[in-house]
């Protein structure tokens, strides 16, 4: 019995030591390191996957947009359509009018500047 005291005060000793307790204090630091690298790691990674997600989802309302223009470009009106918006084709017997703005305010001539004395003095 008084060998088995004897064991757990030399067991004891050696875990209490400055030594261990210093190892074991390097080993806490150690492995709270590696969890917060982690942790991290984890909110870049869910961040990632937020953007990817919503990347998908542009992508996706693009196909769909797509997909309804193509399936209207194979209609023959969506054909017909098409050309007149891109190449202003006409069918025969059709008439194409073109309304054009006239621009008054780039009729004039831009004012130039002045030199500031000229300004100040009251000469054009």
């Amino acid at each position: 019995m008084q060998y088995i005291i004897i064991a757990l005060r030399r067991i004891l000793r050696v875990i209490a030591s400055p030594i261990m307790i210093g190892v074991l204090f390097l080993l806490v630091i150690l492995f709270g390191y590696s969890a917060i690298r982690m942790h991290m790691r984890l909110q870049y990674v869910k961040q990632v996957t937020e953007e990817k997600k919503e990347e998908l989802e542009r992508i996706e309302e693009k196909e769909e947009e797509l997909v309804s223009s193509l399936d209207f470009l194979r209609t023959e009106r969506g054909q017909e359509e098409e050309l007149h918006n891109r190449f202003r084709i006409t069918q025969p017997g059709e008439s194409l009018i073109l309304i054009v703005d006239s621009k008054e305010d780039d009729a004039e001539e831009p004012k130039r500047r002045k030199f500031f004395l000229w300004r100040w003095l009251g000469i054009d």
